[in-house]
């Protein structure tokens, strides 16, 4: 059972605690680019709901995808 939690705590790989609140502020950034986009073209609101939800979907994207790579600096 020793060589167990001596080789578990030999190769740790990830940090004890992981944040996630840059993909929620991503998220939310992506959101108000795209309402301010499609607000200044003047869509109609179901459309600038959907342009919306998109922002919020790429800003999603994009934040993990930075998150995934700092990770992976950190890593190697």
């Amino acid at each position: 059972m020793a060589l167990i939690h001596a080789v578990a705590v030999r190769f740790q790989l990830v940090p004890d605690v992981v944040d996630l609140s840059f993909v929620l502020v991503c998220s939310a950034l992506g959101g108000l680019v795209a309402t301010l986009v499609a607000a200044s073209l003047r869509f109609d609101t179901d459309r600038l709901a959907r342009l919306v939800v998109l922002g919020n979907l790429l800003g999603a994207l994009t934040g993990t995808v930075l998150l995934l790579l700092g990770a992976l600096g950190v890593i190697s």
